[in-house]
């Protein structure tokens, strides 16, 4: 009786690669996300909101300008995803988020 061997390797590196395309839509999600959240800060002036939300609204407009418009959009939305795969968008909000956890709530 011979045994038939069958390699886990192929399986394992397209879970993995199913799972790195996962990450990749979640964070275009993510970025379109902000983009519209942006887009709804700028429609409501002069309200404001928390300073944590303020500072990420103008980290995003550093590198996307305001809807005035109509324009193509993907330029904008793959900004925005460099800002969110970067980490750029969690560094910027770290401080506000560690500042909220010494405070208790």
């Amino acid at each position: 009786m011979t045994s038939v061997y069958f390699s886990q390797g192929l399986r394992r590196y397209r879970r993995r690669a199913q799972g790195s395309i996962v990450v990749e839509h979640v964070e275009t999600v993510v970025a379109i996300k902000i983009l519209a959240a942006c887009q709804s800060r700028d429609l409501l002036r002069p309200l404001r909101t928390t300073e944590a939300l303020e500072t990420v609204h103008a980290r995003v407009r550093t590198r996307v300008p305001k809807f005035d418009k109509d324009r193509v959009i993907k330029p904008d939305i793959d900004a925005v995803l460099e800002l969110v795969s970067s980490g750029a968008i969690c560094d910027t909000v770290a401080l506000f988020l560690s500042k909220l956890f010494e405070s208790g709530l």
